[in-house]
């Protein structure tokens, strides 16, 4: 059977481990909302079990940001970061229902409420790289009195930052709408917003900036039961990189030591072994000779979208529909690493358009909608090959989900995987516009 790791892009996105049959879990509605915060929405299944990111979430590259001045990085990413006692008043109050403050937490809530009514899930988890956090599958509460939804998340590795600003309508977002889109409004005028991760691992300080060929001393200790451990390194190209790791199981220790081998941006993973499988538990950003910045590294064949990444349409762009227009991207990704294109094959195809309409019409992202995982979906049709892998994301715009699939571990190695021949691609809409993508990969049918 096929072993599915999952990535949830959560959130949207970078997000992004774990189970992929849930998303996001909104709690207390009538006051306040769960979000499940990434970058982009992803989920990734390949034929063997390999590195995932995260959910809400998911911890991905940043997407489409203006670069910001390197003074805005800290110069490690740690955690914990201890946090000073509030001293709002109402902010000492509804921090009595989180476990434990963070203070990298506490300034992302604060730069986040003060941006105004609505959340950008994208910027959450740029801001929680930039503030030295590796947290992954961040969630956000919004909107007033949402102390009852702190506490239904509560847990024993929990941390917050919460923040509160004044407004004249305090706006909530759901995971499954797009930020612009108002799930719910409180009218007290008062904006509370909490910012929650589960700390499943702690990173002791890892350096923001380096050399190329510098060496990295990488510790860190898993907080959850894990029956292993590896450090992953991803770069602006290429495929996914294994450090050798020392993880002993009985401490949760967890030490590794690497050197980037170019310069640019790299995305340190940790992921663990968990009961549920392989999952991200945390994640850094590195930076080898360039300045720490919020530009995302755009994505080989992005210009072959029918978009842009703002998501207007863009005159001229429009000559091929958007399966066409995912197909010329994957293309340009294998070529971009000296691989031949695949053979697009109508039966994966039908495969990928199945799934993708229920994702859209569900507004969630998962490899198993009920009607079984990708191989037993894959073998329902009487379809069989030696291996085979499927790639799930959502994004504002075709060019965005794209380039977060091509920022994850995990559907980076789908995409660039040798063994694969065909490929079946699908892409749908949600009724707000949200754009999903299904790609199928298998070796020779």
């Amino acid at each position: 059977m096929l072993a599915a790791t999952r990535a949830l892009a959560t959130a949207e996105h970078r997000e992004h481990g774990g189970h992929a049959h849930v998303l996001a879990t909104c709690g207390h509605r009538a006051r306040a909302l769960v979000v499940g915060v990434v970058a982009a929405w992803l989920v990734g299944c390949a034929a063997e079990p390999v590195p995932v990111t995260p959910r809400g979430g998911a911890s991905l590259a940043p997407i489409g940001d203006v670069p910001a001045p390197a003074s805005s990085w800290r110069d490690v990413t740690e955690s914990p970061q201890e946090a000073a006692p509030p001293a709002d008043p109402r902010v000492a109050a509804i921090a009595k229902s989180c476990r434990t403050l963070d203070a990298a937490l506490m300034r992302v809530a604060e730069s986040v409420v003060a941006d105004g009514a609505d959340v950008d899930v994208e910027r959450v988890t740029l801001l929680l790289r930039e503030n030295g956090a590796p947290y992954v599958r961040p969630r956000v509460l919004i909107g007033a009195s949402i102390e009852k939804a702190l506490q239904s998340l509560h847990g024993a590795s929990t941390r917050c930052g919460i923040a509160t600003a004044t407004a004249t309508a305090a706006a909530a977002t759901t995971a499954s709408a797009p930020p612009t889109t108002t799930a719910a409004a409180a009218t007290t005028g008062t904006r509370e917003l909490a910012i929650v991760a589960d700390a499943l691992a702690d990173l002791e300080p890892l350096p923001v900036r380096s050399r190329t060929g510098a060496w990295l001393d990488f510790r860190a200790r898993v907080n959850v039961p894990a029956k292993g451990a590896r450090v992953v390194l991803l770069g602006a190209r290429g495929a996914p990189r294994t450090v050798a790791t020392a993880f002993d199981a009985t401490s949760g220790s967890a030490r590794a030591r690497f050197a980037l081998d170019r310069p640019g941006p790299f995305t340190v993973q940790l992921v663990a072994d968990l009961e549920e499988g392989p999952r991200p538990v945390l994640e850094a950003r590195v930076f080898a000779d360039v300045a720490p910045s919020h530009a995302s590294d755009v994505a080989p064949g992005e210009d072959a979208a029918n978009d842009d990444v703002t998501g207007g349409d863009v005159t001229g762009k429009g000559a091929f529909d958007d399966a066409t227009s995912l197909e010329r991207m994957i293309a340009a990704v294998r070529a971009n690493e000296s691989l031949g294109p695949l053979q697009r094959d109508p039966r994966l195809d039908a495969i990928a358009r199945r799934h993708v309409e229920g994702l859209a019409r569900v507004r969630a992202v998962a490899h198993d909608l009920g009607d079984g995982d990708p191989r037993a979906r894959f073998e329902a049709e009487n379809l069989h090959a030696g291996v085979m892998g499927e790639n799930v994301a959502r994004g504002r715009t075709l060019a965005l989900a794209h380039r977060a699939i091509h920022a994850s571990p995990s559907h980076r190695l789908n995409l660039l995987n040798a063994k694969y021949t065909h490929l079946g691609v699908a892409v749908a809409r949600d009724a707000d516009g949200r754009v999903y993508v299904c790609e199928v990969f298998s070796s020779p049918l």
